[in-house]
Formats: structure tokens, C-alpha cells, sequence
């Protein structure tokens, strides 16, 4: 198990990386600074910020084991649930339950997004990850581009930034039980992290952003559609809207209290519209 996480971030970064990219259709990105970024895929591919938290996961692995990079799914998981003890279920009896599969389908969708130049400088490795399967385990063939970007500060403002794994492992205060790390969970982590290295001192993200990456707002939707349909009562309907208000609430708080107890945060209000998160 891993002791740290490491992630890369630059202004923009997940806006970028979640387009929808064609095959082989090169796309530039200008930067405030003139710098221009080339990217191109080697298949139609659109990657989520799940896919994104997978490749922090991989530039963890090559940078704690000091480029030994042989890995296996089961230790992603480990690392984005901060958990020694976390497995693959067997059935997929939750919404959304990440198993071994989905893992290596982003490892494959990470492999097909090629940097290719920034301002016509050509880059030694090329692909997000550039790997092979070697006895059923990947292993990484070269240094991940973003980290070779960072080491030879080739764009300007992108950064590595390190947090004890112990902020992946969110549990509520005195429960028996972790929070089951739906990828819904994933994303709202890593979408939330990424917010506040782009911010000086205080992040407003809101609350609606945050319920999409929760997967709340389809839950809001279906229940609303239930009700309009005459499948449930108004009381029903109701209930089950505080219900899952009750829940976004926990998320939140949950892992912003595990910021605050890793001293990421300083403090942070979750009001009806928004969530401030204080530096």
C-alpha cells in the first residue's frame, strides 16, 4: 500500500482531458501564456474524471516505487479508496460498484490520449500511459507524459501535488462501515481535489456540479419522474427527496472533514446553492 497520493493538475486540466476526441483528429489547446498543446487519440475516446483518477493512481505507483511500475488493478482500487483491505466484489450488487473490468477499460482509454508537442516541442513519451501486459500485470514502458511535462516544467502552471493516502479513505465519524466508493464517489473526490488546486484561498463549486458527479441529480430526476407518472405518492416522493438531499449532505461532509483532518482545508459551509471549502 501506498503512503501518498500524487496528483498533477493545471488550470483546465479535466476540461481538456473529458473531450470528445476522434480518431486521430489532433486537437490544440492555447494556453493565457501562448503556450499551445497538441493532443491526439489513437481511437474515439472520451475519458470521465474516473479515467482521470486512475491516472493519478498509475503516476503514484511510478513515483513511490521510484519507476518500478509493475501493477495490477487491485492496487488502483487500493490507492483510490485509501484502502489496504478493499476487493473487487463479486456481483455488482450496488450502482456503480467498481470492479476490475472498469479499471482496465481506463487504463486502455489513458493508453490511446497522445501529448504530441507543446509550442512544436516534440516529447520524448507521448501517450498519458505507455504500457504492456506482462504476465497478466501492466507495466509501464516509459515515464507518464504529465510527469515528464512537470519535471521539465514544459506548460506553464501545471503542478505536482502530494496528499497522504489517507484522504482517499473516507468513513463517517464513529460508523462502523466505509462509505461504499461508488464511481460516483471517484469523481466527486478527484473533481472536488482538482478544484481546490486551482484556487488561491477560497472554492465555490456548485452544489448541482457537485450532485452530477454524485450521480444525485439522476436520482432527482427518476423520482420526480415516478411521481409525475402516478407511480408513487406525494409523501413518497417527498421522503424520498430528503432522503437523498440527507445523502449529498454526508458525501460532502464527510470527505471535506477528512480534508480538514489531513490539513488539505481549513474549513469549508455547505449551504443550499453551494459549498464554500476555505485554504
Amino acid at each position: 500500500m501506498l503512503e501518498k497520493i500524487w496528483i498533477v493538475n493545471f488550470r483546465g486540466m479535466i476540461g481538456l482531458l473529458t473531450q470528445e476526441y476522434k480518431k486521430d483528429q489532433e486537437i490544440k489547446q492555447s494556453f493565457s501564456n501562448g503556450t499551445t498543446l497538441t493532443i491526439r487519440c489513437s481511437q474515439d475516446t472520451q475519458l470521465s474524471i474516473f479515467d482521470i483518477a486512475v491516472l493519478h493512481a498509475i503516476h503514484s505507483i511510478f513515483i513511490e516505487k521510484d519507476g518500478i511500475s509493475r501493477f495490477e488493478p487491485l492496487h488502483i482500487l487500493k490507492i483510490l479508496t485509501g484502502n489496504n483491505k478493499a476487493h473487487f466484489c463479486k456481483n455488482k450488487v450496488k450502482n456503480k460498484t467498481i470492479d476490475e473490468k472498469e479499471i482496465v477499460k481506463s487504463i486502455k482509454k489513458l493508453s490511446m490520449v497522445n501529448i504530441l508537442e507543446i509550442n512544436k516541442q516534440k516529447l520524448i513519451s507521448w501517450k498519458l500511459v505507455d504500457l504492456e501486459v506482462i504476465n497478466g500485470c501492466f507495466e509501464l514502458k516509459n515515464e507518464p507524459v504529465l510527469l515528464y511535462i512537470v519535471e521539465n516544467q514544459l506548460l506553464d502552471g501545471i503542478s505536482l501535488n502530494v496528499y497522504p493516502i489517507s484522504v482517499m479513505h473516507i468513513k463517517s465519524e464513529n460508523a462502523k462501515h466505509n462509505i461504499h466508493q461508488t464511481k460516483n464517489i471517484m469523481e466527486f473526490k478527484f473533481y472536488t481535489i482538482h478544484n481546490i488546486l486551482c484556487s488561491k484561498e477560497t472554492t465555490i463549486i456548485k452544489n448541482k456540479q457537485i450532485k452530477e458527479y454524485l450521480g444525485i441529480n439522476t436520482q432527482i430526476m427518476t423520482n420526480r419522474q415516478k411521481y409525475k407518472d402516478k407511480l408513487i405518492s406525494y409523501d413518497l416522493y417527498r421522503k424520498t427527496n430528503n432522503f437523498i438531499n440527507r445523502q449529498f449532505r454526508l458525501n460532502v461532509t464527510v470527505f471535506l472533514n477528512v480534508l480538514m483532518s489531513s490539513d488539505v482545508i481549513k474549513d469549508f459551509e455547505v449551504s443550499s446553492d453551494v459549498t464554500k471549502i476555505y485554504q
